[in-house]
């Protein structure tokens, strides 16, 4: 137990830090920090070959608050095979014992109004956000809350899966978030089946969930996954990418260099996924892609931002356009994940509020009974309507 119990951590500017082994690129949180707080800081441009590019949650740390907090262009990355580099901007995870087995978990976290946008998850989960090993020897009596509402989750690119990657977690709510125009590149090492290097498999973009682990599995008597309550989020045009070695040939000392596809003009996109065992993520009156499938409360609409945008390639400073492609390189200096992903506008643009044509406006269910303070106000602390409320994380 660190003993740093009620750490307030606020109104920083934190950027262009780095950690090689063992913690997060901005903020550290390690085990004994009940209480904590972090909020209304600028952390941008940080960079860890472990998890957590902005900040990191790592251990038992009962009641945190991530909150209001700029979190932009943070990076994880790390070429070994097998290695965890997840969380490009958030990271909120227990620390496995040496020996083996189920830990204590994280103890409850909340993640509220948020700007999560531009992170990197170069080699594994969790573009914007990634949650793991949540729940431990617990789980079976007292998950541990996590509540992620109001946030804007926009731009990240995972180099697997998911803007927002879950595992081990059963308590988790995602509610009034906006989750869009995030990219999974399919360019992690694991991403390759049977080993390969040539093709990989493209994979989901916006929130993902994974099998239990075994220990947990073990523990609660059946395989699953985290089911999280996910109820009025805009989780909507988040492309889903692979990689080919064909696809663009490069002169790097005569090596191919591959590239994305499909095509960004043609874009695939995939919102949604269950990895690991068969099942569904469940939304309620939320706006997505293709409501095919789901609840029929779901809406499939433009909700209309203010100004959004699509990665595009690292040379761009303005907003690009659909069909302008994220672009990739090969650090041909080592082995294994040998594909870095460059993207861009590296800088804060786009704006996604809404406008007040929206659909989107007094879409929303009624979250009155949900009992998350939270919700009371928006990302910009807005009043909001919690009987007749708007879709996402602004309230018009």
């Amino acid at each position: 137990d660190g003993q740093n119990d009620g750490l307030n951590i606020h109104h920083n500017h934190i950027t262009q830090n780095g950690a090689m082994t063992g913690g997060s690129g901005g903020v550290s949180l390690f085990t004994g920090a009940d209480g904590y707080q972090v909020t209304d800081n600028y952390i941008c441009g940080n960079f860890s070959s472990g998890t957590g590019g902005g900040v990191g949650h790592h251990g038992l740390s009962d009641g945190g608050l991530i909150a209001r907090n700029r979190i932009l262009f943070n990076q994880t990355f790390n070429q070994a095979v097998g290695s965890n580099s997840a969380g490009g901007g958030i990271a909120v995870e227990d620390i496995p014992p040496v020996a083996g087995g189920l830990g204590l978990g994280t103890g409850a976290v909340t993640i509220d109004a948020n700007l999560i946008q531009g992170n990197l998850a170069g080699s594994s989960d969790g573009g914007g956000i990634y949650l793991a090993f949540v729940d431990g020897q617990n789980a079976d009596t007292a998950p541990n809350p996590i509540r992620i509402t109001n946030n804007m989750v926009v731009n990240n690119v995972t180099g697997l899966a998911g803007a927002i990657s879950i595992q081990d977690a059963l308590d988790v709510s995602i509610v009034h978030n906006t989750i869009t125009r995030n990219d999974s590149t399919a360019t992690a090492g694991d991403a390759f089946t049977g080993g390969g290097t040539s093709v990989s498999t493209p994979q989901p973009a916006g929130i993902v969930s994974r099998a239990h682990s075994t220990d947990l599995a073990t523990l609660l008597g059946a395989p699953g996954f985290s089911d999280p309550e996910i109820i009025n989020n805009i989780i909507r045009h988040n492309r889903s990418f692979y990689w080919d070695v064909n696809a663009l040939i490069g002169p790097i000392t005569g090596t191919p260099i591959g590239g994305l596809l499909p095509d960004a003009a043609s874009p695939v996109f995939n919102d949604l996924a269950v990895l690991g065992i068969a099942g569904s993520l469940n939304p309620m009156s939320s706006v997505l892609t293709d409501t095919t499938g789901y609840d029929g409360s779901n809406m499939a609409f433009d909700p209309i931002f203010v100004q959004p945008y699509f990665n595009g390639n690292s040379l761009l400073t303005t907003i690009p356009e659909n069909t302008t492609p994220l672009t990739t390189a090969a650090a041909v200096d080592e082995g294994g994940n040998f594909i870095d992903v460059r993207f861009g506008p590296l800088t804060p643009v786009g704006d996604y509020h809404l406008l007040g044509g929206s659909p989107a406006v007094d879409a929303g269910a009624n979250v009155s009974g949900l009992g998350i303070a939270a919700l009371a106000t928006d990302f910009d602390a807005d009043t909001r309507d919690l009987a007749d409320p708007d879709v996402g994380a602004d309230e018009v």
